[in-house]
């Protein structure tokens, strides 16, 4: 079999969903000696715009062969041999989420890299449908591999070490847990109404923890902390199962995701999971997960008050929640992007 080419772009980002998703794929293949190579962007490259150029010529591009694969929501117009993952064609419907300079990049290059792929990849029937209805692709082109969880790393931690954890934090006493950046799309402000109300009802002394925003996009939306609710920001990875699996409760109520991974994420930890209905979520969630109207900000406390005042419930979901993860890996993730991109070798 011929060599496949991995656009290496997504090493040089910040690791989020869609990094870590490119990051767990890749590596297995390199566990399992696939025949990959990863393309880099040299070290020299700083900007993003210089990054971008690499991307679209990579360069000495017209005397490579073999099939490329991108995996992060974007690739080079100009090769003819590409397979691309798509997470979500949220760019594509809303543009105003984003700046104007992205999103008038992304809904020119998005919507012919789609359409001239080899394959698209996605990693949700949600994202599938919403990416054929905005760009017209075949849907037979459109192949759903959902992402999974790593089982060794978000596990269940409660325990003293998983505490001692969350003290460096600053974390202290019960609390519902929110990870997710403070793009528009993340519902905070609804979610943050919808506390104040759950507050004055019987969440106790919880707190709502919220973790992800860099210092400056917390100063921009003028987020500070109070006694009932603690902004971390941007936490290490180390954090994560720990904050997951002291919380009394997971909160994602996301207007639009590809996928969610924070939910699922939250899930393996076996962690009782509050999210949005009718998005991808629910796909993966189903009963495992209690779903809310995420413009409903009344529903959404009335969750938050009877997740948190309820143990019974929270131990259902709990059960259910690490059932449902645990058909999720990315292994099998893995796989079936290989079978995807084998079929086209």
């Amino acid at each position: 079999m011929e060599q496949v080419l991995v656009n290496g772009l997504f090493r040089r980002h910040t690791l989020t969903g869609v990094q870590r998703y490119a990051s767990e794929i890749t590596q297995r293949w390199l566990d399992w000696q696939l025949p990959i190579r990863v393309l880099d962007p040299p070290q020299s490259l700083a900007s993003t715009a210089a990054l971008h150029l690499w991307e679209q010529t990579l360069p000495g591009f017209k005397h490579r062969s073999g099939l490329l694969w991108s995996p992060a929501n974007s690739g080079p117009l100009l090769y003819k041999e590409n397979a691309v993952t798509v997470h979500d064609g949220a760019v594509l419907s809303n543009p105003e989420w984003f700046s104007p300079q992205y999103a008038a990049w992304k809904r020119f290059l998005l919507p012919r890299l789609i359409i001239n792929a080899r394959a698209v990849l996605t990693v949700s029937d949600f994202s599938k449908s919403h990416l054929v209805r905005w760009t017209g692709v075949d849907a037979t082109n459109v192949h759903v591999v959902p992402n999974g969880v790593d089982h060794s790393f978000f596990a269940p931690q409660r325990n003293d070490i998983a505490r001692s954890r969350l003290s460096l934090l600053g974390v202290d006493g019960p609390y519902v847990l929110c990870v997710g950046s403070l793009d528009i799309r993340k519902n905070l402000p609804r979610l943050l109404r919808a506390w104040e109300i759950a507050s004055v009802s019987n969440v106790g002394e919880h707190q709502l923890v919220v973790v992800g925003g860099s210092p400056s996009s917390l100063r921009r939306m003028a987020l500070r902390s109070t006694n009932s609710v603690l902004h971390l920001g941007y936490v290490d990875d180390q954090f994560l199962p720990a904050l997951y699996s002291e919380a009394t409760a997971f909160a994602f109520p996301s207007i639009f995701e590809g996928f969610g991974l924070p939910v699922l994420e939250a899930m393996a930890c076996g962690t009782a999971v509050i999210t949005s209905r009718g998005t991808p979520m629910a796909e993966i969630g189903g009963d495992a997960v209690m779903l809310v109207d995420p413009f409903d900000v009344e529903e959404m406390a009335n969750a938050l008050t009877t997740v948190v005042g309820n143990s019974e419930l929270r131990s259902r979901l709990s059960a259910e929640g690490l059932e449902v993860a645990s058909t999720y890996t990315w292994e099998r993730s893995a796989r079936e992007t290989w079978d995807v991109i084998r079929s086209l070798v």
